[in-house]
Order: structure tokens, then C-alpha cells, then sequence
């Protein structure tokens, strides 16, 4: 299982445009090597041959990216997963922390079920829904939050808790299929 420590490359379309790659290019990249995770969000999947897109491949030059994976069955849902979670890092507002199935992924915890692709995060005072996005209003107290690869996320002690409570629909299991207490 894949680590949520790796790093996806997450190109905005303004830093394409800044590495030369215009509209007609950027088609024929979407084609070949990039992939679309959101409206103005790509990633790499694959370092391909054309020329054309060696800019593409020296922004990925750090051994560290992970190029995305079109997989079926679960591996995919939690791939798909896992790369809107990274485009969404950024754009999480001041006081919130990812939270719900996105911090099980972030803290590596196995799942049964990826319900979805909706990155779902905790902020007091603060409820909304997006596509793709959705804040809880809930207060999480200084000693329940943490950063873990660069994300600000609630602990693994508190994810586990709560998902054992029954907050989210995704059950938790170890890969051997029993219940994770």
C-alpha cells in the first residue's frame, strides 16, 4: 500500500502557462503524460518520450514524486482520493484540519470502502459544501491536531477514535480483514 508521505507533483494551469505549455499543448499532455485530478489541477502519471514535455518532466525531477496510477477497484477510489486531498491542501482555510476518511488516508490507516472523492476536513465555526469539499463544523482542541507530510490534520489517535465511533461510513480494517480497534 502506498504511502500518503509520497508527494504528487500538483501543477496549478497558471504554472503551466508559466512553463510555456499553452492550451493546444496542454491537450495534447492530457493525452500522453498529465492528468487532470481537478478544474485547473493536473499531475503527472507517467515521464513520457515527447520532447515537448521535458519541462513537465523537470519539474518532476525530485525522486520523491509520485506519479498517479490509473488502477480500478479500491486501489483506484483511494488513488483518485488521495491526489484531490493533495490539490486541496493548500486551499484549506486558517483553523482547519483535514479530517473524516481524508485523515485516514493521510495517516495511511487500511480501509474497506473509499466512499467517493469529497476531501473532508473539521473547522469551528464554519460548515460548507463544495464539489469535492466539505468542511464539518467542529471544534478540535490544539492537542487532537497535527501536521503529518505537510498537511495539518487531526491526529491518528483522534481519526481512529472517531471513525470507531461511527463518523464516517468507511469502516477501518487491517489488511487481513479484522476490525482495527
Amino acid at each position: 500500500m502506498m504511502h500518503f508521505d509520497a508527494m504528487y507533483l500538483i501543477l496549478h494551469r497558471n504554472q503551466l502557462t508559466a512553463m510555456g505549455i499553452r492550451e493546444k499543448e496542454l491537450r495534447r499532455a492530457l493525452r500522453c503524460c498529465l492528468v487532470r485530478v481537478r478544474r485547473g489541477r493536473y499531475t503527472l502519471s507517467q515521464l513520457c518520450e515527447d520532447p515537448a514535455h521535458s519541462v513537465l518532466h523537470a519539474a518532476a525531477g525530485d525522486p520523491a514524486v509520485t506519479l498517479a496510477r490509473e488502477e480500478g477497484g479500491l486501489r483506484g477510489e483511494t488513488e483518485a482520493l488521495r491526489r484531490q486531498i493533495a490539490t486541496r491542501r493548500e486551499d484549506l482555510p486558517p483553523g482547519a484540519v483535514f479530517s473524516h476518511l481524508s485523515a485516514a488516508l493521510i495517516h495511511d490507516l487500511p480501509l474497506v470502502t473509499v466512499p467517493g472523492t469529497t476531501v473532508e476536513a473539521v473547522q469551528a465555526g464554519r460548515a460548507r459544501r463544495r464539489a469535492g469539499w466539505r468542511i464539518w463544523d467542529r471544534e478540535v482542541p490544539p492537542d487532537q491536531r497535527e501536521v503529518n507530510g505537510g498537511y495539518r490534520v487531526t491526529t491518528r489517535v483522534r481519526t481512529r477514535r472517531r471513525r470507531r465511533a461511527g463518523s464516517s461510513s468507511a469502516p477501518l480494517r487491517s489488511h487481513a480483514g479484522q476490525r482495527l480497534p
